[in-house]
């Protein structure tokens, strides 16, 4: 069970990682917007016993910054029957005011597509999302990168309070209680021009060894999810079907491994 966000629907097709393995895999990415901890939380309910459960958020390289997501707001006050949910045009609206120009650059690419009832025509539309979580949906083959800004002042304190820690203990009690697997990797993400890489890594290295001291198990390591920006569309965390190809090919070698190793079948203590 793979739990992140939107790095997952665009980087992760369950079917053909599930062929490949030979053992049924679920994507269970969500708009990361909601937070990371609320994610896991709707996830863990899907775990049983001897599952392996692999955590890959976008909350790492910004600790703190899921706290103050529009869209997070919304959402639990939403859950908690404070507001009715809004509507799907004030929610475009509100992710549009991060990416409104891009988002329109990728509807355009589409718009020469027939469609049909039944078919999507877009790969922000929800009928683009399989029921195992997967896009099934043509990629646009690339496009101009918007980058998230990665801050470098945040503490330790500050990463251990962090929406992506919040999520890791979370699912590493679940999985305690139904003696279950649990991982962690980088999320797949591109390297942007303008990107700071060395403090990319640096966030990734910085939480995997949180992780790792908590008791997950590394699925994979710092940058061993980062892909050259050609593999990748409107997003650094958005990877295009040649980026899936490839990274489907790294994480069923990840996970062979893990699931023939030691490892297998262990529970978190």
């Amino acid at each position: 069970i793979f739990v992140g966000g939107s790095n997952l629907i665009f980087g992760l097709r369950a079917g053909p990682l599930s062929r490949r393995i030979g053992a049924p895999v679920v994507n269970y990415g969500l708009h990361a917007g909601i937070g990371i901890d609320v994610i896991a939380a709707r996830a863990s309910d899907l775990i049983g016993p001897g599952d392996l459960v692999v955590l890959a958020t976008e909350a790492l390289h910004d600790p703190l910054a899921q706290f103050h997501s529009p869209l997070r707001a919304k959402f639990l006050n939403y859950v908690a029957g404070k507001r009715p949910l809004y509507s799907l045009a004030l929610a475009r609206k509100s992710c549009a005011s991060l990416r409104q120009t891009l988002h329109n650059r990728v509807m355009s690419l589409n718009r020469h597509r027939p469609s049909s009832a039944n078919e999507p025509t877009s790969v922000y539309s929800l009928e683009a999302i399989g029921l195992d979580g997967s896009l099934y949906f043509p990629r646009p083959v690339a496009g101009n990168l918007f980058v998230s800004r990665i801050t470098g002042g945040w503490t330790d304190a500050d990463l251990a309070r962090s929406t992506a820690t919040r999520a890791l203990e979370l699912l590493r009690e679940k999985c305690r209680q139904r003696r279950a697997t649990l991982a962690v990797m980088p999320p797949f993400r591109l390297a942007a021009p303008g990107a700071d890489l060395s403090l990319l890594l640096e966030c990734e290295r910085r939480w995997l060894a949180l992780a790792g001291e908590r008791g997950a198990i590394q699925l994979l390591g710092p940058g061993e999810s980062l892909l050259e920006p050609h593999f990748g569309f409107d997003s650094e965390y958005h990877l295009n079907d040649a980026g899936v190809a490839i990274m489907e090919t790294r994480l069923a070698g990840a996970l062979t491994s893990v699931l023939a190793g030691p490892e297998s079948g262990a529970s978190i203590p």
